[in-house]
């Protein structure tokens, strides 16, 4: 139902049903105006299943692989003001399929429900056969719940990998990498004093558990970008190289510094 309707929209509608189909005697109808959920992420918490008020304050499961949260399983609080209410208008109706003007039973089999269906949309104004690639309507509300649990989990797996601490054996092969690239350019005897004065600055915070690995492969990303354009530039001096490869290289090291700031960019925007 749309928020400005009512019971009468829903008497209308059942007798606009009798008078095109016989039968649909309404009987009993209840709005309901109070269900739905809170959205926050693009995804759904329902309340009692996926977040919980307790005493005045709400509480979502911290513990993902729990599918159906007992009331002591609710134990992280959240700000419920940060969360968006979508409300669920919908009306229980019960009615008879008898015709009391011409004493028989207006019988509808499966074929008849679609043509039911479209006519109930019409005449309150929904959507009857909605956008396939936005609507959600086709799936079954456990399947959508389950779809929502699976974005949580991965929301909470990014959150656990910005958090995982750095250790010494990724250093150590990173490491091993950017010495082995250094010995393919013949770098100087400069270029790997800088090398070891970084991994010498990285794994002291990594034995300080003071760097996540996200932040390890960050100050690696930032030395190579510094060293990429000094490393090409001993190629371009080469004499021995055509000019056309040249040009390849010049091209492609623009193409990598503007990657790379994008990239940076975007991952600022996101931490």
């Amino acid at each position: 139902m749309q928020p400005n309707q009512d019971e009468k929209d829903v008497k209308d509608l059942f007798k606009k049903l009798n008078q095109k189909y016989g039968g649909h005697e309404l009987l009993e109808v209840a709005i309901h105006r109070d269900e739905g959920y809170f959205l926050k992420d693009d995804i759904a918490y329902y309340p009692t299943k996926n977040i919980l008020n307790k005493n005045g304050d709400w509480y979502v499961c911290s513990d993902n692989s729990i599918k159906k949260p007992k009331q002591d399983d609710f134990d992280r609080i959240v700000n419920i003001d940060e969360f968006e209410k979508v409300y669920n208008y919908h009306a229980h109706a019960k009615f008879s399929m008898f015709d009391r003007e011409t004493g028989k039973t207006a019988r509808m089999q499966k074929k008849d429900m679609s043509e039911r269906i479209k006519f109930v949309s019409d005449e309150l104004g929904l959507l009857f056969a909605p956008d396939q690639e936005t609507s959600r309507i086709k799936k079954s509300v456990n399947l959508v719940k389950d779809e929502h649990l699976a974005r949580a989990r991965e929301l909470e797996a990014q959150k656990e990998l910005k958090q995982e601490l750095a250790k010494a054996k990724d250093l150590q092969e990173i490491n091993k990498k950017l010495r082995e690239e250094l010995k393919e350019i013949g770098a100087s005897r400069a270029d790997y004093a800088q090398l070891e004065a970084l991994n010498k600055s990285l794994m002291e915070k990594v034995k300080a558990r003071d760097l996540t690995f996200l932040e390890l492969n960050k100050k690696i990303d930032e030395y190579k970008q510094e060293k990429a354009p000094k490393t090409n530039e001993i190629v371009l001096d080469d004499k021995s190289i055509p000019e056309k490869e040249k040009e390849v290289l010049k091209q492609f090291t623009s193409d990598l510094t503007i990657s790379m700031q994008k990239r940076d960019k975007k991952r600022n925007s996101n931490s």
